[in-house]
């Protein structure tokens, strides 16, 4: 039957290039198409945009019907779309979300596919290595798709291994931490991250300083979130008491004793070697002796306190009478012996032991 029907070619890009109308003749071979762009059966959108009006014609050759059929479609041009956006070779995992849409250089609109992506947005929690994300625009034959690849770096928080209390005067060891493959472990001063004192997997600290470092990896642009260390030297008070404790012979010795915090230790050496008693007081028993007390707080040992045994000396000779075997001291003596009873003196090899009656004049040689 005779008949100008035709199919509408529907969307066009404008850079598709001409294409041939009469392959979408459904009707009557023959005819004329009529329209802007339109050059015998060829129509080239190239310049043009929005709806354009194709006429399709046929001429009937019967006589009797010589009346023109004639079909007008709309086809609709439009802009060719660009699906350009940049995404950076390297993505920090720190970034948490990005924003696709921010990313396009071409046409808007379009939708974004890939692992991670959701409503346009790239989420990098979880993703390590490389990821594809794909941009599509436009609609039907009219349609530009584009794919970059960027590499996801998520770094994770330091581990830090190694003593971080110590006492002052100690030198202290090192901290060590390991970092993730193609990392680097960055030591800080502060928590800003602007003061770096050391890059490495093991940093000592610095010897006497009570302070934080905070501790974090890096790989390129790409940093992980910091840890602090907190670093602590600490120190033991000295204990306190008596550093002179004098006697007479044959008395015992005096009951050394001392107040501090912690655990007292005591010490016949300089060196802290050979502890002889732990707690507050100690009886000595060796002669002209020294001790050094130290308390133990935390971790940390004080220096020492040193105590000295002395023996007191007769400092002159002494005039006094004799009664029931007893004699009284008069005169200068040192310190504790102001009690006459409580010393025993040593004469021509004959122990006198003195009282507070009568008179007796004698030298104490030696003594």
């Amino acid at each position: 039957p005779f008949s100008a029907d035709w199919t509408n070619p529907g969307v066009l890009c404008e850079n598709v290039g001409a294409i041939d109308l009469s392959t979408y003749i459904t009707g009557t071979l023959g005819g004329t198409f009529s329209g802007q762009g339109v050059t015998g059966t060829s129509f080239n959108p190239d310049g043009l945009e929005g709806a354009i009006d194709l006429t399709y014609t046929v001429i009937p050759t019967n006589e009797c019907n010589n009346i023109p059929a004639s079909i007008t479609h709309t086809v609709n041009v439009v802009a060719t779309p660009d699906a350009g956006f940049d995404l950076p070779d390297t993505l920090c995992g720190t970034l948490g979300t990005i924003s696709l849409t921010e990313t396009i250089t071409g046409t808007t609109g379009g939708t974004f596919n890939g692992n991670g992506v959701s409503n346009s947005i790239l989420n990098l929690s979880g993703i390590n290595g490389t990821v594809s994300i794909t941009y599509t625009v436009g609609s039907g034959s009219c349609t530009d798709t584009q794919t970059n690849d960027a590499l996801v770096i998520n770094l994770s928080s330091p581990v830090v291994s190694g003593d971080t209390v110590f006492c002052n005067g100690d030198e202290p060891t090192a901290l060590n931490s390991t970092p993730d493959a193609g990392a680097t472990i960055n030591w800080y001063a502060d928590s800003n991250l602007e003061t770096l004192v050391f890059s490495g997997e093991n940093f000592t600290p610095t010897a006497d300083l009570t302070t934080s470092y905070f501790v974090n990896q890096q790989s390129g642009a790409c940093q992980s979130d910091s840890v602090e260390v907190a670093i602590e030297f600490n120190s033991a008070s000295t204990p306190s008491g008596d550093t002179l404790l004098e006697y007479c012979v044959p008395t015992n010795l005096p009951l050394a004793e001392v107040q501090g915090n912690g655990t007292i230790n005591w010490y016949t050496n300089p060196e802290l070697i050979n502890a002889v008693e732990t707690g507050a007081s100690y009886q000595a028993t060796t002669p002209n002796q020294t001790l050094y007390v130290t308390a133990i707080q935390g971790l940390c040992e004080s220096e020492p306190l040193e105590i000295n045994f002395t023996q007191l000396q007769v400092s002159a000779a002494f005039s006094t009478d004799i009664d029931s075997g007893y004699v009284s001291l008069e005169g200068q003596v040192t310190d504790e012996c102001v009690i006459a009873e409580s010393c025993v003196w040593s004469i021509n090899d004959s122990l006198i032991q003195f009282s507070a009656s009568g008179t007796l004049t004698f030298d104490a040689p030696g003594l």
